[in-house]
């Protein structure tokens, strides 16, 4: 039995027992994290949510506690550890302190999301403006299919030689048809010739039979060279060409005219479009400017304390390095960096660890050990402790004997 004073004590020590119990807890459920399994990916997020590739040192883990438990007269119940449990050691805190930071960005720029939202809404809703901008889009498609065509005439018509030229005249004859028709062609000249030759004199002098002859000769080498075939199907191939020229050139001043055509009414209606535009969106600029100035500032705010707590705690980080950086550079930069740091933490927090379970099970024995040499009632009601506390400091109770009895008529009615 015990008095209000004593029982304060009492109540002290119980508290101190706790937090030593629940901190033993803690201890024997905070498996390290294996840094070195993390993607590149991974290490440029943030470290307040486990990454895809998150691993543990479960072996190294429970070497440690089978160490350190082994003989220790206590039942431990290891605590499920939230991830980023090291978060609350001191060494953290300035990092810790950029999630709230982060968190308030995701809100800023949801919120300007939401503004943009309203924005293409009440542009979807606007006759005018959905007229204008859908004529707009019409006469821009429309250009860009007649640059589409005109590119491709303008192409065959640089290529109207290659592309019209007949197929067999570019074609080389054989070696053995050519020699057969230079045969045909001297045997005919040397028939004629012979003809010719055989003349009575009174017919035809040797001078114009000569002449005859050469010409024969030289009539029968160019139809054996089908040089008269070539120059007919040049004169073909000329028109034609002249032809497709004349087609292509008409085609193209028909492109370069509509294009013109449309060039005006195009700029008219584009105006009309960024006129109408405008005068929906003002109402949105000036809160979405304001909410982007707002978003600025804490992605200052955040890169300076990275900044600060790698500085203090990188030796190899130069104080000042991610200011003059983009926010989502610096702040990829930033997190590798505390993910290496993290990996060198969590190794000296394996080499810390038994130390500190040993001092937790001493200051928990401790307290336990003043508690059963103080009890007043019995360890079964100790975790009751707080209740009984409170009956004796609101008057109800004068010492713990008589608090028992109300606690335990406050249970039974309870239970009623």
């Amino acid at each position: 039995m015990a008095n209000l004073e004593e029982m304060r004590e009492f109540t002290r020590h119980w508290r101190a027992f706790c937090a030593e119990d629940e901190h033993l807890s803690n201890l024997c459920g905070r498996v390290p994290v294996d840094t070195a399994k993390l993607t590149e990916s991974d290490r440029g997020h943030d470290l307040f949510s486990a990454p895809e590739s998150v691993a543990y040192c479960d072996e190294a883990f429970a070497n440690v506690l089978a160490g350190v438990l082994t003989g220790a007269n206590v039942s431990v119940t290891p605590a499920d550890a939230p991830w980023g449990w090291w978060l609350e050691d001191e060494d953290w805190q300035a990092y810790a302190s950029t999630k709230e930071l982060m968190t308030g960005r995701t809100q800023k720029l949801d919120e300007i999301a939401a503004i943009d939202a309203e924005r293409r809404e009440a542009l979807d809703a606007d006759d005018a403006y959905r007229e204008a901008a859908g004529t707009v889009e019409t006469y821009r498609a429309s250009n860009a299919e007649d640059t589409a065509t005109r590119t491709e005439l303008a192409r065959r018509l640089e290529n109207l030689a290659d592309a019209a030229e007949p197929h067999a005249k570019r074609q080389k004859d054989s070696a053995s048809r050519l020699v057969s028709r230079l045969a045909v062609a001297a045997a005919v000249t040397l028939a004629c010739g012979v003809a010719l030759w055989l003349l009575a004199p009174d017919v035809l002098d040797v001078s114009t039979r000569v002449v005859l002859i050469v010409l024969v000769a030289l009539v029968c080498a160019l139809v054996a060279l089908r040089v008269p075939q070539g120059l007919a199907v040049a004169v073909r191939r000329r028109g034609r060409l002249a032809d497709e020229r004349d087609r292509l050139k008409r085609a193209l001043a028909d492109v370069d005219a509509r294009v013109a055509l449309r060039a005006e009414e195009l700029k008219v209606r584009a105006q009309e479009a960024d006129a109408r535009k405008t005068e929906l969106e003002k109402p949105f600029l000036s809160p979405r400017a304001k909410l982007i100035e707002e978003c600025a500032h804490i992605e200052r705010d955040t890169i300076d304390a990275l900044d600060d707590d790698l500085a203090r705690r990188d030796a190899a980080y130069a104080a000042g390095t991610l200011i003059e950086l983009p926010f989502d550079e610096a702040f990829r930069a930033a997190q590798e960096r505390e993910w290496a740091l993290l990996d060198s933490w969590m190794g000296e927090y394996l080499v810390r660890l038994p130390h500190e379970i040993e001092h937790t099970l001493n200051a928990r024995s401790s307290e336990e050990v003043w508690l059963e040499s103080h009890d007043p009632f019995g360890k079964r009601w100790w975790d009751r402790a707080e209740d009984i506390l409170a009956l004796m400091e609101q008057g109800g109770a004068t010492d713990t004997a008589r608090a028992l009895e109300l606690l335990a008529k406050t249970d039974a009615d309870g239970e009623a």
